[in-house]
């Protein structure tokens, strides 16, 4: 399986390239869960911008199908491909092809939240909490999860003075839908921080278990300690914000408030949304 995919590659590479290759190739075959997915995901981070991504984006694009949330039973589900993608761009810096990855994606989430049903809000803010970080905009992925609230409420965006609060069935000492991929055996409850991979699709870890791969100790490998990570702080009581208002920094660091629909505004200023 190796030698097809380099072979695919079309391009010429010195010995010393190629030895490499297969080797990351045939540890990604043999360990992971999606062999696919993780031979594509081993030739775009291990291959240090060696390699043509041309092949490796139409391998991506052809096997990636249509991913969003299921507004049935409210699970999202972002297909493993496109983040490797989109954060291979946001590596080299090109946000604007990193954030066209998840385009239709974003747009949809968009709408959700314009739309005029509140009880769907929160699909399109976990959404964008896990598009945002590939696409290298790490300030606006822990804005939304500031929306993403224990033993409140979730606001929605719909109308300017009319807007509906509805209840979300969480604690704060309840769990999130969400484990560390360390096989520590933690599950995260909203009181508690932890760190998102960039790279890899919603994958988290504890901060000893981070610690433990980026020593390459680490049994369990659903990452590479290559990657990097955003910091998903607890939860605390005085991080909800008002009523229609989300949580932003401003210049020089510090937490304020501004409308929701002010802020969507500005999402869609910079990912060029009409």
């Amino acid at each position: 399986m190796a030698q097809e995919i380099i072979a695919d590659l079309n391009t010429s590479l010195s010995a010393r390239d190629i030895r490499q290759l297969n080797e990351i190739l045939d540890w990604a075959i043999f360990g992971y869960k999606y062999s696919t997915i993780d031979q594509i995901r081993a030739a775009l981070w291990l291959s240090s911008g060696k390699l043509p991504v041309q092949p490796l984006e139409r391998k991506l694009k052809e096997n990636s199908g249509k991913a969003f949330p299921n507004l049935e039973d409210g699970t999202v589900s972002v297909p493993s491909q496109l983040p490797l993608l989109a954060s291979y761009y946001s590596q080299f810096k090109d946000f604007l092809k990193a954030r066209n990855v998840f385009r239709d994606d974003t747009v949809t989430s968009i709408a959700i939240l314009e739309d005029d049903g509140p009880g769907n809000d929160s699909i399109g803010y976990e959404t964008l909490a896990w598009i945002l970080p590939h696409a290298g905009d790490d300030q606006y992925a822990l804005s939304i999860r500031s929306l993403i609230c224990p033993d409140t409420s979730i606001w929605s965006n719909d109308g300017q003075d009319d807007q509906e609060e509805y209840s979300i069935e969480s604690t704060r000492n309840g769990p999130i839908k969400l484990s560390c991929e360390g096989a520590c055996g933690k599950k995260w409850t909203y009181a508690d921080d932890f760190y998102v991979c960039k790279s890899c699709d919603r994958i988290a870890f504890c901060s000893n278990c981070l610690e433990k791969l980026k020593r390459n100790r680490l049994a369990r490998w659903n990452c590479r300690p290559e990657h990097s990570w955003l910091h998903i702080p607890p939860w605390k009581d005085d991080n909800e914000p008002g009523k229609g208002m989300i949580r932003v920094l401003d210049e020089a660091g510090s937490p304020k408030e501004v409308k929701i629909s002010d802020w969507i505004k500005d999402l869609k200023r910079i990912w060029d949304i009409e």
